[in-house]
């Protein structure tokens, strides 16, 4: 679903804020490393033959948000036009949240980069209700309300790694070790290992990764995570 948001404003003022060179006031959200895990640690956890026992994703991220319905038309006498599903990097102008297209997506009538196009959740219902281009100066306006969801604007590619469950013989663990690249399909790196058990609760160590092995049934393994895979 397309919205279209018009608001007026004098556009010699936008014309001579953008020759004049006046800054932006949005201030991006740090970027910061993310890594999450396919199982919690120090909770039991169970694996069938092919199963990975641990699977890290890593990635660098700025906090963001991705709007649901496409917004087009004119802010300020400005045109913008942002599509469904449009990343937007968290920020802040002044004291508030907001959340803006990286690139400037709010431009003058002479296609002149007026700033980021930038919405805010003032009643914090699950939509934006305010929209601003990040320009000092100009305040934010009223738009109709617009859905959006949270998540995690990703910087450059993200790397996997997993352990995966190969089976159990004659007391002899086998486990697979698998190291991805989100630009290749097929593993980067892989490495077989093997662990004997001695009996209940045995402790295995791999890659700084530590588990507590409980039992083995019908090749079904009952295991607690205890720690993740150490940074190389």
């Amino acid at each position: 679903m397309r919205r279209r948001t018009i608001i007026a404003a004098p556009m010699l003022a936008l014309v001579v804020a953008a020759l004049s060179g006046c800054g932006s006031s949005v201030k991006f959200a740090a970027p910061a490393q993310v890594t999450k895990t396919s199982v919690a640690m120090n909770s039991m956890a169970t694996a069938n033959v092919g199963d990975p026992i641990l699977s890290e994703v890593a990635y660098k991220a700025q906090p963001g948000a991705v709007i649901h319905d496409g917004v087009s038309g004119f802010y300020k006498m400005a045109r913008f036009n942002v599509p469904a599903g449009t990343s937007l990097v968290k920020a802040s102008m002044g004291e508030a949240e907001w959340f803006c297209s990286r690139p400037p997506m709010v431009f003058s009538a002479m296609g002149v980069p007026m700033g980021p196009a930038c919405f805010r959740d003032k009643a914090g219902d699950g939509s934006f209700d305010e929209m601003d281009n990040g320009i000092s100066g100009f305040g934010a306006s009223s738009i109709s309300p617009i859905p959006y969801s949270k998540t995690d604007v990703l910087l450059g590619d993200e790397s996997r790694k997993e352990l995966i469950y190969q089976g159990t013989a004659n007391n002899v663990l086998r486990l697979s070790y698998r190291e991805y690249n989100s630009s290749i399909q097929r593993p980067e790196f892989t490495q077989d290992v093997t662990y004997t058990l001695s009996g209940k609760d045995d402790e295995i160590i791999f890659k700084g990764a530590r588990f507590l092995i409980h039992s083995v049934a019908n090749n079904i393994l009952q295991y607690t995570p205890i720690s993740t895979i150490a940074k190389q």
